[in-house]
Order: structure tokens, then C-alpha cells, then sequence
């Protein structure tokens, strides 16, 4: 089953959907409000995607938002953004580690949907609400702890080829990756923003990686990290965890070492 859905087989099945908008702000107004997909709901990605300090929400009050929207574990929902893939990236992973059953991503986002003649609306569907029971897979989270005990994972970093080997860092304090990581820059998992590549090409770009290996992404803090995750997961790999904390929180403990320069394997 493919995670991408193209926005022709959602036009064609638009009722088999609920749509979830993840666009963010935009001049201080959320462009949900102008105009959406038809019975599209939304979700706010900091204040429901995201905890008060945590890159993941609870789980008890994400259940509930979703609960009220209508959504339970079974609803199949299609996330799309304002075209990069990165927030609908985000609220997959979220759906999934919640045990969601039938999560996609809308190929090419809300201009995609546009540019196949998707109609819109400004109209805020009103759904019966019902109860959200999450099944949370524990397993697709690393905290930092585990990912120091865990000697046989190969840790994923999706960030651009010269934060990875240290040449610039406009973020953090030090330059660099964690020591033994991997760099599938992520954006060449994409033919275009927003438009994931095909799985053969996906599974082509990963070849590197044994299906059977267990794969830890990161980033520098967790979004870029998710879109790997999305783009591992189309491609067949099952053995994933995410660590949202990444490099960000790598570098806070100054004696955790880092290091530069490429991995013998380097995507550039």
C-alpha cells in the first residue's frame, strides 16, 4: 500500500477521505480559513502536532482533537500542506505512532490539488464526533537515551550534505552529525518540493540500506528526519524509529562528540 496518494485517485475517490489541511501561517492567518479542500479538517501543527515542550503532542489530547474532528483509528485521512511535504510529513508520523490504520499524504500538497482543477471552499465541515483509541507504537520513537544503549541500529540523518559533514551550521552551536551516522540528504527523495519520488526510485536511492536493518532518522530537530521516515516507509523499510531530538539535542550534552566530513556511504 502506498503512503503518496496523487491527487487524481483523490479526486476520483474524494469521498472515501477525510482531508486534513496543515498549512501553516501565513501573514498571521492560517489559509485554511480563506479556502480548502471540500470537507477538509484542520489541524494546527504547533498547538495539536506538537507538545508544550515536546516535538510530539500527548497522546491523550491529540486523541481528543481528533475525537471531536470526527477521526477514529480507522477514518482514512489524507494530510496536505502548502506544497512542501514537510508538515504533512510531520502529521503522518504523528498519525502513525498514534497506530493509525489508513494515513496518506497528498502528492504536491494544496497546489497540487489546485493544479488538477480541485475544487475549493471556505465551509468548515461539521463531522459526528467520535472516539479516538490510540494503539501509540512505542517503537517508532528513540528517545536520546536509547539511541546511545542501541549498538545495532543505523542512524539516518536527512539534513543537506554540508551541515552533515560540517562545512556550515547557521543553527546550532557546532557543526557536524553524530558519530557513525548516515546521510541521505532528504530532498533527494523528492522529484520536485512536495512531490515524493516513485517507490522503485525511492527503493533505488536507499540501496544502500538492508530492508531488514533497523533504521533510526534524525535530523536536526525531527521534521526533516520525518520526511525520511515517510520516504523509508514507501520504500518497504519496516524496522524504523524517529529521534526528534536529533543533532539539536546531541549537541546540548557538551561531551557527546561529533563528527565531520563524509560517511564512506554519501549522497551528495
Amino acid at each position: 500500500m502506498s503512503i503518496l496518494l496523487e491527487v487524481e485517485t483523490a479526486l476520483k475517490n474524494q469521498n472515501d477521505y477525510v482531508f486534513v489541511d496543515v498549512r501553516k501561517k501565513k501573514q498571521g492567518v492560517f489559509p485554511y480559513e480563506a479556502a480548502h479542500i471540500p470537507q477538509a479538517v484542520f489541524l494546527n501543527t504547533e498547538e495539536d502536532l506538537a507538545g508544550a515542550d515536546n516535538f510530539l503532542p500527548e497522546v491523550d489530547k491529540i486523541a481528543e482533537k481528533l475525537g471531536a474532528l470526527g477521526i477514529n483509528r480507522k477514518t482514512s485521512v489524507v494530510m496536505y500542506d502548502e506544497g512542501t511535504g514537510r508538515a504533512a510529513a510531520k502529521a503522518w508520523y504523528i498519525f502513525y505512532y498514534l497506530g493509525h490504520f489508513n494515513a496518506y499524504i497528498l502528492q504536491g500538497g494544496y497546489p497540487g490539488w489546485l493544479n488538477e482543477g480541485g475544487e475549493t471552499t471556505n465551509e468548515v465541515p461539521a463531522f459526528p464526533r467520535t472516539v479516538y483509541k490510540p494503539e501509540v507504537r512505542f517503537s517508532a520513537q528513540t528517545t536520546l537515551e536509547r539511541l546511545k544503549t542501541n549498538k545495532t541500529a543505523t542512524l539516518i540523518d536527512a539534513r543537506a550534505a554540508e551541515k552533515y559533514r560540517g562545512d556550515k551550521e547557521p543553527n546550532y552551536h557546532k557543526a557536524g552529525h553524530i558519530p557513525g551516522a548516515i546521510n541521505f540528504p532528504v530532498q533527494h527523495a523528492f522529484v520536485e518540493p512536495g512531490t515524493w519520488k516513485k517507490k522503485q526510485d525511492l527503493n533505488e536511492y536507499f540501496s544502500d540500506l538492508a530492508k531488514e536493518d533497523e533504521l533510526i532518522v534524525s535530523c536536526g530537530s525531527g521534521n526533516s528526519a520525518c520526511m525520511n521516515f515517510v520516504a523509508l516507509k514507501e520504500a518497504g523499510y519496516e524496522s524504523l524509529s524517529l529521534f526528534p531530538g536529533g543533532f539539536r539535542e546531541w549537541i546540548q550534552d557538551e561531551t557527546n562528540e561529533v563528527e565531520t566530513g563524509n560517511h564512506p556511504h554519501s549522497e551528495e
